[in-house]
């Protein structure tokens, strides 16, 4: 569950005020993956993700050859390119 007080520990929302944290938090889900799993694949609808917990590899297929090409660790936050 996405609580205010873990929204206001995120660096990129600890300046915002309660208000936003809580609204921030009421519209946030709580997505949870195991080892091998799939968070998007690419061509999918741009969402918005801050990494909590663990890490999460961003993975290129090459001739059958997964590459990584990017790595993400807690509070590093992605996505948001294809939104703007």
């Amino acid at each position: 569950m996405i609580t205010t007080d873990l929204v206001a520990q995120i660096p990129l929302f600890s300046q915002l005020d309660e208000e936003q944290q809580e609204q921030i938090a009421d519209r946030a889900a709580d997505v949870q993956l195991q080892p091998g799993e799939w968070l998007v694949q690419e061509g999918e609808v741009a969402a918005f993700f801050v990494l909590l917990a663990g890490s999460l590899d961003v993975v290129k297929s090459l001739s059958d050859v997964e590459q990584v090409i990017n790595r993400y660790v807690p509070y590093d936050y992605f996505g948001e390119l294809p939104l703007l």
